[in-house]
């Protein structure tokens, strides 16, 4: 038996000696398959994930031989285990085919190997005999894991493989059709470059038409915002803000609504749908399908049209009015129209604004008789104060303030109108607050004062034809005047003196009549030279017309007769025996403010400094005067004197009150864009008033357009007050 050769043999040919070694080979060879399937399957993730692959590659050793009393398997060398697959060059001139993106591949899915899915998951070409991907039947781009095959089949080394049972099902069609790309809502295609095989669709020419509108729109919505985009004062922008806004909110929904409808009905036909919405529409029957997509198309045309909306109009009211103005495809609601600024509810009107700000100023309170305009600003302030207690709601103590403010500038002028000696040497701007006080008549303490203002009364130098003198300049008559003394001296003639009333009203109507008769300016078609002097003696001017009249039309001028035929006919009742003098000043109000509107400067809706030369260079626009007219053509309005069919007989008046109202709007617009002020401390400021304009000088064009403008002046302060009240 040593003699015997020992005989090379398999350890499969090797019979077991027993059952434990049978048990021991069995084992062995179910750990080797378990590490070779391990393999497989990390194989096969690594190259989808672009990897390197590694196979085990047996050596080519010479097998050892195994003895009878063991059955193990041949050693095996596995120094050289590792495989590195041959690297794939990029084509570079390749033109990809879209009906066969990877020509020379089998199109047996099972023929689909791993180098050939790691070259199509990096985008090279793959080696010759791989199978091409499966196309999408349903269109689009195909599935580049439907030629994976069926995890479940016979024959791939990972048909088990959880893991990729998992990939198929994320990456297949997401419970759409076999071999579908995946369809998330607001997810992208993930498609892969040259892999549709339909190619891109063809835009539609409607598509171009449609998207050339909506730029010529986004254009011309820019520029509308340009222009209407209100620049200036804090108020001047908040005052407009809201009609800009609204205006701007009309203007964009209605034509977003507009282009967002037109680009579904070019596009009429077309599923433009996805997700869960589109794979729906796939199967609904009609005409349910029908009114799914139109719903789906106005849910559209709304959140576009509202969330952009949103974004252009930014206040809360217009938030609103875009929820109510929004509906698809429509225009059902419009939010009401917003009120102005002043008006607004849980803002401060802009009149006591004004007052609030002049009495942290402690305007009025300090009267300096040597500042030639501070006491007939003391009377025109006092009148502010009583219009708006009289006429504005307000709260007891918002009210006891304005009342406390009132007495406070009252008895700062008492003092300086107790002197008649004085007065007979002071312009007539004294009587202003004269009769003022004669409205406190419950007053017993400016008794006194107002009796002193009648001496003064009687004792003033008068003209030849019964007018008085403004001032000391001999002969000099003014409209200045017509502010102060006709108002006083019929309103005591009424409290104080019933018996020579009638003629104290003749005298008042005197005092209009007279300036007209000399100072009307037929060029202008019936606006009023500052002053005359009838006896031709004054110097430098007296003598320069038949008339004696001066040589410029100063506005503030004018707006002082205005507001002294409103105060005149405020005091004399309306009665039979006073009928003729209230027609002759309701006339002559008419056809001043009939000459005013038509002297209006058409572009700014305000007035000239110097009236009969309104567009010479240096001529400005000035706040007091336009200030003084839009209040006295809006109080004309509402006591009827102006625009009714009576008026209309009675003294000829042309304008209707709709164009009354149109021209002291556009002057109040005016003043809110240019003399109004938001300053620093939170208080209103008013600029653009000239200051004095004295009559003692040459009275040319050049002498009123020189005089210096005086910011917080009293006299376009409480001519805006005013007008804000009336409105």
């Amino acid at each position: 038996m040593a003699d015997t050769p020992t005989t090379t043999s398999s350890p499969g040919s090797i019979p077991p000696s027993s059952a434990s070694e049978q048990a021991r080979i069995r084992r062995e060879r179910r750990e080797a398959k378990i590490k070779a399937g391990g393999t497989s399957r990390l194989n096969k993730i690594t190259g989808l994930g672009g990897g390197l692959q590694r196979d085990v590659k047996p050596a080519a050793a010479t097998p050892q031989t195994a003895s009878v009393s063991h059955a193990d398997p041949d050693e095996v060398d596995i120094s050289e285990h590792f495989y590195e697959p041959p690297p794939n060059v990029r084509s570079q001139n390749a033109t990809p085919n879209p009906n066969r993106p990877y020509p020379g591949l089998s199109s047996d899915p099972s023929q689909l190997d791993d180098q050939a899915l790691r070259a199509m998951m990096l985008g090279f070409p793959p080696p010759n005999g791989s199978p091409q991907p499966q196309s999408n039947p349903f269109g689009g781009p195909p599935n580049p894991f439907a030629a994976m095959g069926n995890p479940g089949g016979t024959g791939d080394p990972g048909a088990n493989d959880p893991m990729m049972a998992m990939l198929q099902q994320m990456m297949g069609g997401a419970g759409g059709e076999p071999g579908a790309m995946p369809s998330f809502p607001g997810l992208p295609p993930m498609g892969f470059p040259g892999n549709d095989s339909n190619g891109a669709p063809a835009v539609k020419t409607s598509a171009y038409i449609w998207r050339i509108v909506h730029a010529i729109f986004a254009l011309g919505f820019g520029l509308y915002i340009a222009f209407t985009t209100e620049f200036g004062t804090e108020v001047r922008r908040k005052h407009n803000s809201d009609v800009v806004d609204l205006r701007a909110f009309y203007v964009f929904a209605t034509v977003e609504a507009i282009l967002q409808g037109t680009r579904f009905i070019f596009d009429r036909g077309q599923d433009s749908q996805s997700g869960i919405i589109g794979m729906v529409l796939r199967f609904l029957p009609q005409p349910f399908g029908g009114y799914l997509r139109m719903f789906m198309n106005y849910r559209s045309i709304w959140t576009t049209t509202s969330a952009d909306a949103m974004v252009v109009v930014t206040s809360p009211a217009m938030r609103t009015s875009t929820l109510l103005y929004l509906v698809p495809f429509g225009l059902v609601a419009a939010a009401p129209r917003e009120l102005a600024f002043e008006h607004n509810p849980g803002t401060v009107p802009l009149s006591l604004r004004m007052l609030d700000s002049i009495i942290v100023r402690k305007q009025g309170v300090t009267v300096d008789p040597s500042v030639k305009t501070s006491v007939i600003e003391g009377g025109l302030l006092l009148l502010g104060i009583s219009e708006v207690l009289e006429n504005m709601d307000m709260s007891q103590e918002l009210k006891l303030k304005y009342e406390s403010y009132l007495d406070l500038v009252t008895s700062s002028l008492v003092p300086v109108l107790m002197n008649a000696t004085a007065g007979l040497t002071s312009p007539l701007d004294e009587f202003s607050v004269g009769t003022q006080f004669i409205k406190q008549s419950g007053n017993l303490t400016l008794l006194s004062t107002i009796k002193t203002l009648h001496q003064v009364d009687l004792l003033r130098n008068r003209q030849s034809d019964g007018s008085y003198w403004y001032f000391v300049y001999p002969n000099v008559t003014t409209q200045d005047g017509l502010f102060s003394i006709p108002s006083f001296h019929s309103a005591y003639a009424y409290e104080f003196d019933e018996g020579n009333a009638l003629a104290a009203y003749h005298s008042s109507a005197l005092q209009f009549s007279n300036i007209i008769d000399r100072c009307l300016s037929h060029s202008t078609g019936g606006l009023l030279y500052h002053g005359y002097d009838p006896t031709h003696s004054f110097p430098i001017w007296g003598n320069l017309t038949s008339r004696g009249h001066s040589e410029s039309i100063w506005g503030r001028a004018v707006g002082w007769t205005c507001m002294g035929l409103l105060l005149t006919l405020d005091v004399i009742p309306n009665m039979p025996a006073t009928a003729a003098v209230r027609k002759q000043l309701q006339g002559n109000f008419v056809q001043l403010i009939s000459a005013i509107v038509h002297a209006q400067d058409k572009s700014s809706g305000a007035w000239w400094q110097v009236m009969n030369f309104p567009t010479r260079p240096g001529n400005f626009l000035e706040s007091s005067a336009t200030g003084l007219f839009a209040y006295s053509i809006l109080r004309g309005l509402r006591l009827g004197y102006l625009g009714t069919v009576d008026n209309r007989r009675d003294v000829g008046d042309e304008l209707s009150a709709a164009q009354y109202r149109k021209s002291a709007d556009r002057a109040y617009k005016w003043l809110l864009n240019n003399a109004l002020l938001d300053l620093e401390d939170g208080t209103l400021g008013y600029n653009n008033t000239v200051d004095v304009c004295s009559i003692n000088s040459t009275t040319a064009f050049d002498f009123y357009t020189t005089q210096p403008l005086k910011p917080q002046s009293l006299l376009g302060e409480v001519g805006f007050l005013l007008t804000s009240v009336e409105r």
